[in-house]
């Protein structure tokens, strides 16, 4: 479904890491509790001070807490 969006001014980033880098908030919902830890991994060494990340992953709290602590 990606090419109606990019017609409508959508952009694509070919990665995690530049997505992350051309917004100020990040948005997610992810299939589960270890996709968010994963995904967790990638991003936070490239995250700068004022990014907002808003996860609606349905998952375990246990994980929300972990990342809330590592953010």
């Amino acid at each position: 479904p990606l090419p109606p969006l990019l017609d409508r001014g959508a952009r694509e980033a070919p990665d995690a890491v530049t997505l992350l880098d051309g917004c100020d908030v990040l948005f997610t919902c992810l299939p589960d509790a270890e996709a968010v830890a994963g995904l967790a991994d990638t991003l936070l060494p490239h995250t700068r001070p004022g990014q907002i990340w808003i996860d609606t992953t349905t998952s375990r709290p246990e994980t929300s807490a972990t990342l809330a602590h590592r953010l």
